[in-house]
Formats: structure tokens, C-alpha cells, sequence
């Protein structure tokens, strides 16, 4: 039952009458206008009608529309898409005697001769199929004061009846062209007549003010005449399916089946309306309510609901004893279904429990399971009452909630648990437990156990690998006979449900959707494409073959590859369908749980309807709206096409639409509720266009509306383009082969001139060729006289080579002997260098980068302790090799003599007695030479904190670096711009320096050949670089700091040769 208020979008909820036209739409004649409703909107209509005050609509047997106005008789005289146009037939006039006229129409009535009967408030006018006009008055007592109702007609045979809203009865003649008075029994009161309705060819109902009478004829006489239903104040009657409905003015409506005795009326639950205007029922058995609360679609439903109980509750469990009854458990109490006539009885046998969670039977006794793993059972024999014995089975060991039992041919119980174990129980007739779990085959949690023809179990389970076993009685263990699935995905796959057919095939109700297993093959079974990956909770073969399968949006039912949808709109209580929620009573009724109650359908009584055709209603190219014809639409080139279109079936909301465009493509596209589409930009060619729709429930797809167009060609694809196309062709190709002969013409004329030029050029050529002949003639006898010259000449170079050969052999021998000497004078340089255990001892956390330009360094380092004092010194002497290896020795020399000898400890005195030594023993004074050295030495003692180190140095143009501890700024010490050795302008005296060092200062002292060094592009490294270098590698340790400052001169230098000594030293404080 659906109700249609303003709310949905009807224009006033006082609405009088509805018919449903012959292209589907309903129209509704209301006090606000006439309505007119496709199934999704209403469309309100004023233009053309003289009152906006509707007594009530009627179709004619001609398929028009025709309205009674307060102020006449209107006709819908043409619609198409949303174009409609209204036409009045009889203008309404207030005087009720002009014969032209109609006065104040209340109905309206059309016999089989298609003669109109309308009603007036005093009188009945007729309009003949040629259109004339006859009135027919009455006297006083005829009189209506009602708004709505005078006369009400009715043709049962070849005679039409008439009845005053007073009550009179009429009878019309024919031959006197009157209505004649027919007397009632003094015991019948038709007063408040408001309806009339034919049962059959000598019997019709009376509505009236106090129920519904029963007229009998005989002939043109009445028979008989009785109170069939007393009930207040009816307003309508009708039939549909032999069932009769009678509408009141009062609040109430009913419904009588037809032929069944005794006659009862019943109320049809759910109707609150107070005001029940006309009943109408369309050509789909629908019945339409007209009512002063708005406009009721009442559908029948497949489905009924089964109270149980008070409230509908959530089915537990469903399931059906081996004799055919069915259980039912709704966590609270257990009842019993059992065929009764062509229905069903009920009975509870099990109650006051809490918390059960499913039912089961065998060996009789039932059974219930609950969330703790507790089976409990009851003796069948025993009547339910609170003193019936209760016997209690605890499975708690195995597993806790118990959510199935199937009972096998042995009478033995199956119970599958859940819980994360693997496993099924069976409870044999003297209620002994055994339980199957992985020791016995089972390595998945059971879902479900079945039983098939052959008395063969079957276990559904969890997992790819692991869902289905069979059982081996033999044995007494579970097989594996999983098959490979093939599917692709995330989600745990399980079997909720499964069944046997006819021919031996299981089929499986999944979590990724229906399976069927026959033999060693299994295949997902196709439901479309919204339904076919769907959860299915339950699955059930009936009587004729057909499947059914409960999931969370309700009934599916499959048929000959039909997938039907079943859902609230079809009856069910609720959409979400219990798992393993399906049982079949006898042969025709069906038994749905769900978590709103228990649901039965008869599978008997299913016949499956066709869906109305669809009905273009509108259709637009890209620039216009189109008129469309049963002949061929031609549309322009690269055109678009939308349209919408409609199928009249309701309701109207759940139906879906597909449409397809032959010629473009055989696929229809996705089932949409949507009833518009839209082909962009169709190329030229002949297509159909095919729209078809499904209505909600047991409806299939209807017949499909098809549309035939062209598309036509661009105008480059004419004929008239092609001969131009082809003129243009042969005017190119003549201009070609013009054009070509020219050329030839051209080519042949400078091909000739060019013979006749190199003729000249050949006789030329071959008496230069004859002067060259005696020219090479000449040089031969010359060659020949120079060849015996080189011949002389090559004996003497023979022995030359000789010479060399032994020359070279004498500077090979002196080679390796100058190698062996530099390769003494290495061993030596780093015999004086100080040695690693001085260094760890004196100076303890320190690297040296020494890298000499060839096999001996002129770089040197040198470390002493004099009386507490130590005195480090680093030197870059002139020149490298062998002559800067000499210095090296030299001024390793002087200093042992001036700190260790001397005890002179003062960096600048050092630096000062070094100089003077460095002079003496070259006598620099006499020969003028100039090789020296640039040095730094440092005095380093302890400081007043501890670990202080305080540092004294005197530099000769060699600087040092240093970085404090957790800072990333470099300080650079520079010293005094003199040299050590050579002849020197500036005799400024070496000046001291001092500085101070705490633990975890890294000082950086070295020669200037990092600096220096270049890369393929001739720049040096630089000392903005070595800064950079050393701020970013200072918080290493110290072997990883001399591997990055190998690492970044390597990179730097790219294959360019060291151009000089490398010596740099590392020391943390």
C-alpha cells in the first residue's frame, strides 16, 4: 500500500477519481485541477478547463480522457510527451433546462453502445455517439444533496440500471426512451446510493449509506433483493480477481472474496484514510483509492508476513524436520509449521528461553542451540509447559555459538559452531557427542551440513582451499574435495548455504556469490552484473525447478537464467534474509527468515508477468526536439540523441531501464532506474534503437521499444561531392602528366647539350692522359735510380737501430738503479718521519692524509716532548721528488739539533735558528741559492681546565685551521709572511702566537697541495672548498674524516695529475 500526498508532489490531497489511460499514465481528477502521473512526477493541469473543481474522470472504450467539471465535460484531446491539450465537449451552464448544456456533472457512464450517461443533480443527461444531447428529469424525490454523487450507473446484460443518491432504482427502456422506477422490498433502503457494480449477468451490488445490497434479477424484473454486508456509508465498489473492494465515506476499506460462502467482508489493514471517493483498478489487478488524505496505490504482494508472535523478531534459525514440518526459532521460542488445507498451521513446542540461536530435530526430540555453545532438547512427546523436563548438552569444548543442525538419515544431529575453530559435532541418537576436526580431515570452520539423494553428507565451510568436504563413513573422517575457484579476491570466502537438484549438481550459496559443483567442475553461476558477486546467505531448490537465494537486499529467485529481485516493494518485512533462512512447506509455500520476522510466499500461485513496454515520451537531437512517426527519423551528420521514455508499470520507482543502439553496439547498458539516455555524436549510418524495462518483483523484461533512424552523411560523403571529387581528380591528373612532359621535354634537351660537353671534355682528358703517360714513364726511371739510393740508405739505418737498441739497454740498468736509490730514499724519509706509537701517545685522536707527487715527499711532519712541552712542527719544503726528499732530511736534521740538542722549545726562535741552519749548510751566502721551506710550529702544554690544551705557534706562511666543539664555524691562523731559507727582503723577526683548545676541538694543519690541486678544468680545490669540506665532516670520527677528504679530493681532481706534495693532519683535542 502506497500513499501519494503533496508531499510526493500531488498539487492537493483532495482527489475525486482516477483512471489509467491507454498509454499508461494516470490521470486524477481532483479539486485543485486535473493530475496527470507517470510513475515518478506529477504534472498538475489547468489550462482548458472551465472550473478547477473535478467530480471525476473516465475512460472511454475509444481510449479518450474525458473529465466532468463543475462547469462541463471535457475531453484530453491530445497528448504527446508533455504537449496536452484540452477540449471542451459539453459547456456547463448553471441552468439546469438548457438542452445544450450540461448542468453541474457529477459522473459519468458509458454503455456498450458508446452512449455517455452523465449525471446532474436533478436529472440524467445523455450524448449519443453522434454527439446529440437528451435530458432526463426526475421529481423531487430524485434529488441529490450530495456534492459528489446523484446518479450512479450500471449495464448488466444489454440493460442499463440507474440509482438516485435517495435511493430510487431505475430501470431504462429503450423502446419509450425512459427510465422506468423498479420497487424494492419495504425492507430495503437505498438511501445514500453511491455506487453500483455488475457481478454477473443477473446479479449487481448497491453501495449505499447503510452497507451493501444484493439485486437479484429475473428478466427486467428484480428478483430478489437483501442486505449483503452492513457496513456505514459506502461510497465505491469494485472487482479485481474475483475479489470484491468496497470503499466507505467513513474511514474504512474492504475487501469479500467473490463465490466463497458465506459472504464475509473484511478490513484491509493499513488503510487510514478517512475519505474513500472511487476505487479503480488498472489493467495490472493494481487497485487506485481516491481519497480526501491524497491518492492510495494498493499492489499485491507476493510476500505475507507469518505472526508468530506479538512482535516480528529476528529468525534465528530455520529449518524442517524429515517428515516435512518446518521449525521456526526466534531467539526466544521454537514453533511448528505444518500443512493444513492450502495453508498452514502453527504451534509453539518450545518457550521461555533466552538467547537461542538456532533449531534442529532428530531422534525425536527438538533441539535448540544458543550463543554458549548449549544444545538444549525437549522430548516431542511431552507438551511444553514450565514443568517439561529439559535436557542440556554442553559443547562449550568445541566451540560456542551453535548455528546450524542438520539431521542425517540415521537420525544423527549435525551442529555447526562458530568460532575460530575447526571442526563439526554429530550427537548421535543416545545424545553422545563426537566431534570431527582436523584429526579427522576437517581443516575449516563448518557453516553448514547437508545431505544428499545417495544419504551422503556434505560439510560448507571457510576458505579458497578448504570449503566443501564429503564424508567418508567408512573411514568415519572428512575428504577435502575443495576444487580451485577461479576468483580474485581479499575477502574471506566461505559457504553460508548449499543444496542438491534433481540431477545431483550442489549448488552453493557463497560469500562471492551463487556456485554450482558438478562433478570435478564448479563455475560461479551468472545473476547480472549487480548481483552476481552478491552475498548469498541462503539458497533453495522448489518443486519446479526454481532457485531461490536470501541475501542482505532481499529474494532472488532464478529462473531459466531470469533473476528476479524480491524486496520490501514485493511484501518481505525487511530486505535482510537470514542465513540459511529458506524452507519450503509441502509443495507451494515457501518460508523466508528474516531479521524482521518470518515470511511466506507461494511458489504455486508465481506467474510471472511481463513489464509494460516502454513509451518514448521525448526525444532531442543536438539542436531541436524531434517529432518522431512509425516511419524512419532522418538525423543530420555527427549529430547527439537524447530521449526519455517510461514505462507505465507501478509503482513506478523500483522499475529499471536498458537501452541499446543497433548498429553501434549489441551490449544493452547497466539496468538503471534512470528513464532517460543520451548517444553522443553518431556517426552516418542506419540504427535501431531499443529501450527495454523491468519492473520490481515477478516481472520479466518487457517487449522493447524500438526507434529506426538515419544518421545522414556530411556533405563530403554526397554523390554531388563525389563527381566533384572526381573532377578535381582528373583536372590534377592532366596538369601532372602535363607537367611531366615539360620536364621530359627540358630533361632531353640538357641531356644532349650535356653529351655533346662531355665529348669535349673526353678528347681533352685523353691527351692529357697521353702527356701524363710519358710523364710517369720519365719519374719511373727516377724512382727506380732513388730506390737504389733508400736501399744504401736502409743498411745503414739497420745499424743505428743496433746502436740503440744497446744504448737502451744501458739506460734500462741505470733506471732501475735510480728507482732502486728514490725507493732507499722512501725508506728512509719514513724512517724519520715520527712513528705511529709517538703520534698515539703524544697527540691520541689524529689522522695524516700524506700523498707525495712522485715516490718521495718534500712534505714532512715532526714530534717531540721536551721537558713537558710538546713540540709539533709540519713543513712543505721547496721543490718535491728526490730534490724535496733532500730537504726533508735537512730540516729533520736541524730540528733534532735545535729542540733536542739546543732544548730550545720557543716557536719563533725555532723558526729563526731553522733559517740560519737552513742558510749555513746550503751556503745560500755564496751560491745564491734559494731552496727552503714554509713550516709551523706549535708548543703545546696543558691548560688551567681540565682537559685544556694551551697552544704557542710561530708560522713561516703556513697556516691552520680549527673548529670548536659543537660549533660549525672554521677559524683559520695565519702566521708570518717570511720564509725559511734563501735570501729574504723582510727581516722582521718571527712573532709567537698563542691559542687555547678544550676536549673535542678538531685542529686542521697541513701543506698547501690540498689547496692547490686542479681539476681537468684547470681550477684548484681551494680553500673555500676545504672550509666547506671540513665543516660538514668535523662531527665524524676521525679514519671516516680522512676517507671523505680522500673521497671529495679523488672526485675533484677527475684523472688530473697530482700536481704537488698532499700532506694534511688531523688532531682532536
Amino acid at each position: 500500500m502506497i500513499n501519494y500526498e503533496t508531499s510526493d508532489g500531488l498539487s492537493t490531497n483532495l482527489t475525486k477519481a482516477v483512471i489509467k489511460d491507454k498509454q499508461g499514465y494516470i490521470w486524477i481528477a481532483t479539486d485543485d485541477g486535473i493530475v496527470r502521473f507517470d510513475g515518478k512526477h506529477f504534472r498538475k493541469i489547468k489550462e482548458g478547463l472551465a472550473s478547477e473543481y473535478n467530480k471525476s474522470i473516465y475512460l472511454t472504450k475509444k481510449g479518450e480522457v474525458v473529465v466532468c467539471n463543475d462547469l462541463g465535460i471535457l475531453k484530453v484531446q491530445y497528448s504527446s510527451g508533455d504537449s496536452i491539450l484540452i477540449k471542451t465537449i459539453i459547456t456547463g451552464n448553471t441552468d439546469a433546462n438548457d438542452p445544450k448544456k450540461v448542468h453541474y456533472p457529477k459522473g459519468l457512464f458509458e454503455d456498450q453502445q458508446e452512449n455517455w450517461w452523465i449525471s446532474e443533480p436533478t436529472s440524467i443527461l445523455r450524448r449519443s455517439i453522434s454527439g446529440h444531447l437528451n435530458r432526463y428529469t426526475f421529481p423531487k424525490k430524485y434529488h441529490t444533496n450530495s456534492f459528489v454523487r446523484s446518479f450512479s450507473f450500471i449495464e448488466v446484460g444489454q440493460t442499463l440500471w440507474a440509482i438516485s443518491y435517495t435511493g430510487h432504482l431505475l430501470r431504462f427502456n429503450p423502446q419509450s426512451n425512459a427510465f422506468v422506477e423498479m420497487p424494492l422490498p419495504d425492507n430495503i433502503d437505498l438511501n445514500g446510493a453511491s455506487a453500483l457494480l455488475a457481478i454477473d449477468s443477473k446479479t449487481f451490488w448497491v453501495g449505499y449509506s447503510g452497507g451493501v445490497a444484493e439485486i437479484k434479477l429475473s428478466g427486467h424484473a428484480i428478483d430478489s433483493a437483501k442486505l449483503l454486508f452492513k457496513v456505514a456509508n459506502v461510497s465505491s465498489l469494485t472487482t479485481v480477481n474475483n475479489r470484491a473492494y468496497v470503499g466507505t465515506w467513513s474511514k474504512q476499506l474492504y475487501q469479500a472474496n467473490l463465490g466463497v460462502q458465506p459472504n464475509t467482508l473484511q478490513i484491509i489493514g493499513g488503510f487510514s484514510s478517512n475519505v474513500v471517493n472511487d476505487i479503480y483498478p488498472d489493467n495490472e489487478n493494481n487497485i487506485w483509492v481516491s481519497t480526501d488524505e491524497g491518492l492510495v496505490l494498493m499492489v499485491e504482494n507476493e510476500f505475507q508476513l507469518v505472526k508468530l508472535a506479538d512482535y516480528e523478531a529476528y529468525t534465528e534459525g530455520i529449518n524442517k524436520t524429515r517428515d516435512g514440518r518446518i521449525l521456526v526459532c526466534d531467539g526466544a521460542k521454537v514453533y511448528t509449521l505444518e500443512k493444513q488445507g492450502t495453508g498452514f498451521s502453527k504451534k509453539i513446542v518450545f518457550e521461555n528461553a533466552l538467547g537461542l540461536t538456532s533449531v534442529g530435530y532428530a531422534a525425536q526430540r527438538y533441539f535448540t542451540g544458543n550463543r554458549e555453545g548449549i544444545l538444549t532438547y525437549i522430548e516431542e512427546k511431552e507438551t511444553p509447559t514450565l514443568k517439561t523436563k529439559i535436557g542440556k548438552i554442553d559443547l562449550g569444548e568445541y566451540g560456542k555459538t551453535i548455528i546450524a543442525m542438520t539431521t542425517d538419515v540415521q537420525d544423527n544431529l549435525w551442529l555447526c559452531q562458530y568460532d575460530q575453530k575447526a571442526g563439526v559435532v554429530k550427537l548421535d541418537k543416545n545424545l553422545h557427542p563426537t566431534y570431527y576436526n582436523e584429526s579427522r580431515g576437517v581443516r575449516s570452520l563448518v557453516t553448514v551440513v547437508k545431505e544428499n539423494a545417495q544419504k551422503t553428507l556434505f560439510c560448507g565451510a571457510r576458505g579458497k582451499n578448504t570449503y566443501l568436504y564429503q564424508y567418508d563413513s567408512v573411514q568415519e573422517r572428512f575428504i577435502n574435495i575443495s576444487l580451485p575457484l577461479n576468483i580474485a579476491s581479499e575477502n574471506q570466502f566461505a559457504v553460508n548455504d548449499m543444496v542438491f537438484d534433481n540431477q545431483g549438481k550442489l549448488w552453493l550459496a557463497t560469500t562471492h556469490g551463487l556456485f554450482c559443483k558438478n562433478g570435478n567442475q564448479i563455475k560461479r553461476v551468472s545473476l547480472g552484473e549487480k548481483f552476481t558477486r552478491e552475498n548469498i546467505k541462503s539458497v533453495l531448490i522448489d518443486q519446479n525447478g526454481i532457485i531461490w537465494l536470501g541475501t542482505h537486499i532481499g529474494v532472488l529467485k532464478l529462473a531459466n537464467t531470469q533473476v528476479i529481485l524480491f524486496n520490501k516493494t514485493n511484501g518481505l518485512s525487511t530486505e535482510t534474509i537470514a542465513y540459511r533462512g529458506l524452507q519450503q512447506l509441502s509443495d507451494n509455500l515457501l518460508f523466508v527468515g528474516t531479521a524482521n520476522g518470518l515470511n511466506v510466499i507461494s511458489t504455486n500461485q508465481q506467474s510471472t508477468q511481463t513489464t509494460a513496454t516502454p513509451v518514448l515520451l521525448k526525444l532531442n537531437n543536438s539542436t531541436e526536439q524531434l517529432v518522431w512517426h512509425n516511419t524512419d527519423l532522418e538525423l543530420p551528420y555527427n549529430t547527439s540523441l537524447r530521449g526519455r521514455f517510461m514505462s507505465f508499470t507501478y509503482p513506478n520507482d523500483a522499475v529499471v531501464y536498458q537501452y541499446r543502439l543497433k548498429g553501434l553496439t549489441d551490449h544493452w547498458s547497466e539496468a538503471t532506474t534512470q528513464n532517460q539516455f543520451m548517444v553522443p555524436r553518431i556517426p552516418h549510418g542506419k540504427y535501431l534503437l531499443e529501450v527495454r524495462a523491468k519492473q520490481q518483483g515477478n516481472y520479466t523484461w518487457s517487449e522493447s521499444l524500438t526507434l529506426p533512424f538515419t544518421v545522414k552523411k556530411a556533405w563530403y560523403f554526397t554523390p554531388l561531392a563525389l563527381v566533384g571529387y572526381g573532377f578535381v581528380l582528373l583536372i590534377l591528373l592532366w596538369m601532372v602528366v602535363y607537367v611531366n612532359t615539360l620536364r621530359l621535354k627540358k630533361q632531353k634537351a640538357k641531356l644532349a647539350a650535356l653529351v655533346q660537353e662531355r665529348t669535349v671534355e673526353l678528347e681533352q682528358k685523353n691527351d692529357h692522359l697521353q702527356a701524363a703517360y710519358n710523364l710517369v714513364n720519365a719519374q719511373k726511371q727516377e724512382i727506380t735510380t732513388r730506390n737504389e739510393e733508400l736501399h744504401q740508405q736502409q743498411e745503414e739505418l739497420a745499424s743505428q737501430r743496433d746502436f740503440i737498441v744497446e744504448k737502451n739497454k744501458v739506460l734500462e740498468r741505470q733506471s732501475r738503479q735510480i728507482k732502486l736509490s728514490i725507493s732507499a730514499a722512501l725508506t728512509i724519509q719514513q724512517a724519520i718521519l715520527p712513528y705511529d706509537k709517538k703520534m698515539e701517545t703524544l697527540l691520541r685522536q689524529y689522522f695524516v692524509l700524506y700523498r707525495p707527487k712522485d715516490v718521495v715527499s718534500g712534505d714532512f711532519y715532526w714530534l717531540n716532548e721536551i721537558d713537558g712541552k710538546m713540540i709539533f712542527v709540519v713543513a712543505d719544503c721547496t721543490g718535491h721528488g728526490v730534490p724535496g726528499a733532500f730537504m726533508t732530511l735537512i730540516g729533520n736534521t736541524l730540528l733534532d739539533k735545535i729542540v733536542r740538542v739546543w732544548k730550545i722549545t720557543d716557536p719563533a726562535e725555532i723558526l729563526e735558528r731553522l733559517h740560519k741552519e737552513v742558510r749555513t749548510v746550503l751556503k745560500q751566502r755564496y751560491t745564491g741559492n734559494s731552496s727552503g721551506m714554509d713550516a709551523l710550529v706549535m708548543n703545546i702544554t696543558k691548560g688551567v681546565l681540565p682537559g685544556e690544551r694551551k697552544m704557542v705557534f710561530a708560522s713561516a706562511k703556513m697556516p691552520f685551521f680549527y673548529i670548536k666543539k659543537g660549533s660549525k664555524e672554521i677559524k683559520r691562523m695565519r702566521g708570518d709572511r717570511r720564509h725559511i731559507g734563501g735570501v729574504q727582503k723582510n727581516k722582521e723577526p718571527f712573532i709567537n702566537q698563542e691559542v687555547s683548545f678544550l676536549p673535542g676541538d678538531m685542529i686542521y694543519l697541513g701543506s698547501d697541495g690540498f689547496i692547490d690541486q686542479c681539476n681537468e678544468n684547470r681550477k684548484s680545490f681551494g680553500s673555500k672548498r676545504l672550509n666547506d669540506l671540513l665543516t660538514r665532516i668535523v662531527n665524524y670520527p676521525l679514519p671516516k674524516q680522512k676517507e671523505y677528504m680522500e673521497t671529495a679530493l679523488d672526485e675533484y681532481r677527475q684523472g688530473t695529475p697530482q700536481r704537488d706534495d698532499i700532506l694534511m693532519i688531523g688532531v682532536k683535542v
